[in-house]
């Protein structure tokens, strides 16, 4: 080999040398900095915090126990009177939850109905923007895909379901924006709903759908695969297929082997209806009891419950009738099936204190295995209700279209581990809550976004003690029930006032024929929109005295009770008129269809101190415009109402100085009391 060719050997040879070492040093460093990307996600998400959802199917506020039988009513604001009205069930965990967590005594569901309650829960949204409306109502994923379950997968979380499912009814409507025939009794179905939904891992309940016959004797689903049997047989014994039970021990194995960080949603069916007994309904051949009840039943009968009727306490509005209540009550569903369950009322009342004492045991089991499996203090815990239930207050037995308190207001627990308590609030929270909260909520707390999508608001600043309250009011809807029209406006403000409001409608009457039964019958019932109620919960907290009664509900609608007890300037005009316009600022913040209009707002100079507002509304209204000097807190608020119905407004406004800019509200408040509002930002001139 010459010189020159040896030369070039070798020169070669240096560089593929450097070459190999080049790449190794790139491809190390490139390695090294996936590891360092994985190792960051991968200590980012253990540094996130699980959550753990316990939905309870059912439950009033007065099913809780949280101060040692003492109910807690937040509208009652004296300690020696709240000892009157007891709380007979015993939650010991769920009131540890509530110590070492906070208790929200004023959360408000937006719909009292299973499918809208939870739809409302994980998409954050009001039914009406939700299109989740009703019972028998879809889950449209397209429109509700920056749903928390969503949020939470995009985010790192590994999510699991857990029990009840109930998100539709009829159907489940896919990302195709189209109805998608479901056979609720498809496991794969369900799946893969609840796949699309953002859910990675599924225990469903099969069938999907309100209620459970049977708590020993029913069907589950893993992943879509085939629907298995639960029975005592096939469990080796009643106490682990006992609904309740079961559902918790499958969340309590997911939690061992769980991947961190998790979501899990777990929905229970307690204290969800069939209340069926061991005596009086022994012909169903089952029952609902948990076992060591039923086993001590059947030995001892009555005496074998825990909770003896004579023992519960019941409120005054038990029994207390429907004589100043809207006629479209007189003939609902809950009214009805009273009539025909009322000699065993009672005895409902006592078998879901049963269910609701087991189920609090089994969330002391699932604390105890988050604790066993090293995650508790990485873990936050959120306990709720989708909706609550009637047991005979008002003469009425189990749901329908109503915001009574038993119905709307629910237990909401957020339980922080020791790591976040310094940041958080422990203890009883009476700040108002709504149920659209709980999604912002949690993602506040986790610093993760918002959608904007959701239109409920974040409790954080309350939690964290930098604001009393974040909400002066919750809107509270109701559209179809059993599928017949049944259009309901309410609002519950922050300092204890209540309005319903149900809207002109033709619906199908609704026959009981006992519990949990009904039929459509063949009469119609027609309502001219002048129903209403109103209560003053500070004073009347049971709701037994509706000051909006009006006796003549059979003509047309053309002037109502709300309108003339302010036009009467009646002791209540100011409140109604809070009430109308807290109305008309939730509904036009959230786009509710029931909304009124503002239209053609214009303003001109009348004087160097006055001026007019001119506008229009799509239907006959009272107005009030309130107005204050921009960016000056101290200045005065001026307010003008013109309680006089009319489509066309002009309101003079006084005492504006030249040179300076006001914010002026204006509120429109038509006959439906459905409301309009808003705000404009004005220079005198």
């Amino acid at each position: 080999m010459t010189r020159t060719k040896l030369f070039f050997v070798v020169l070669f040879l240096v560089f593929s040398l450097f070459a190999v070492i080049s790449a190794s040093w790139f491809l190390s460093d490139k390695q090294q900095s996936f590891d360092q990307s994985s190792s960051a996600q991968t200590a980012n998400n253990s540094s996130r915090y699980n959550i753990v959802f316990i939905v309870a199917d059912d439950m009033p506020y007065n099913l809780f126990n949280v101060y040692n039988n003492i109910s807690d009513n937040p509208w009652i604001d004296n300690n020696i009177e709240q000892q009157r009205y007891q709380v007979s069930v015993q939650t010991p965990n769920l009131a540890r939850l509530s110590r070492e967590g906070v208790y929200f005594n004023k959360m408000y569901v937006s719909m009292p109905e299973c499918v809208p309650s939870r739809g409302a829960v994980l998409t954050g949204k009001y039914a009406h923007m939700s299109g989740i409306d009703s019972n028998t109502s879809g889950f449209n994923i397209q429109r509700n895909k920056d749903n928390l379950v969503q949020v939470l997968k995009n985010n790192g979380y590994f999510n699991y379901f857990i029990g009840k499912c109930h998100l539709g009814s009829d159907y489940y409507e896919g990302a195709s924006n189209s109805r998608q025939a479901v056979n609720r009794q498809n496991p794969a179905d369900i799946f893969k709903f609840l796949q699309s939904v953002g859910f990675d891992d599924v225990v469903s309940l099969i069938p999907d759908q309100g209620y459970v016959f049977d708590w020993y004797n029913y069907q589950v689903a893993r992943n879509g695969a085939s629907a298995e049997s639960i029975n005592p047989a096939t469990m080796g014994s009643e106490a682990r297929a006992y609904i309740t039970n079961f559902l918790t021990n499958e969340a309590i194995a997911k939690i061992r082997t769980a991947r961190q960080p998790f979501m899990m949603w777990l929905a229970h069916v307690t204290p969800h209806a069939l209340h069926f007994g061991t005596e009086d309904e022994a012909s169903e051949n089952t029952n609902n009891l948990p076992p060591y009840i039923k086993s001590q039943t059947k030995i001892r009968g009555s005496a074998g419950y825990r909770y003896q009727i004579n023992d519960l306490y019941q409120p005054p509005s038990f029994n207390a009738g429907l004589a100043d209540k809207p006629i479209i009550q007189r003939d609902s569903y809950p009214a009805l099936v009273y009539q025909i369950e009322k000699n065993n009322i009672k005895r409902r009342y006592q078998v879901a204190h049963e269910m609701v004492n087991n189920l609090d045991t089994r969330i002391g089991d699932l604390f105890k295995a988050l604790q066993e499996s090293g995650k508790l203090d990485n873990t936050i815990i959120v306990f709720f209700s989708d909706n609550g239930i009637l047991f005979g207050e008002h003469s009425m037995y189990l749901k329908g279209p109503a915001f009574y308190e038993e119905l709307v207001r629910t237990p909401l627990i957020i339980w922080f581990p020791p790591s976040l308590r310094s940041r958080f609030r422990q203890g009883t929270i009476s700040a108002l809550a709504s149920n659209i909260d709980i999604a912002p909520t949690v993602l506040d707390i986790l610093n993760l976004t918002v959608p904007n999508a959701m239109q409920g608001v974040s409790q954080k600043p309350v939690l964290e003690g930098r604001s009393v309250k974040v909400r002066d009011s919750v809107l509270l809807e109701f559209q179809d029930w059993v599928h017949g029209k049944y259009p309901m406006r309410g609002i519950v403000t922050d300092d204890g006032y209540k309005f319903t409001h149900y809207l002109a409608t033709s619906i199908p009457k609704l026959c009981a024929k006992g519990l949990d039964y009904y039929q459509t019958c063949t009469q119609g019932g027609s309502y001219s929109g002048k129903d209403m109620e109103f209560y003053d919960l500070t004073k009347d907290p049971f709701e037994l005295n509706n000051i909006l009664y009006d006796s003549n509900t059979a003509s047309v609608a053309i002037d109502n009770k709300y309108n003339q007890m302010i036009r009467s300037n009646s002791v209540y005009r100011e409140v109604l008129l809070k009430v109308g316009r807290e109305m008309a600022y939730q509904q036009t913040l959230t786009n509710d269809p029931y909304r009124g209009n503002i239209m053609n707002l214009n303003y001109r100079k009348l004087t160097n101190t006055s001026g007019q507002l001119s506008f229009t509304t799509d239907s006959f209204s009272i107005a009030e415009v309130q107005y204050r000097q921009s960016n000056c807190s101290s200045c005065q608020t001026y307010r003008v109402v013109v309680d006089r119905l009319s489509k066309t407004h002009n309101i003079r406004l006084n005492n504006l100085e030249v040179g300076k800019r006001y914010d002026i509200k204006v509120y429109a408040i038509n006959l439906n009391v459905n409301g309009a509002y808003k705000e404009i930002n004005i220079l005198v001139r």
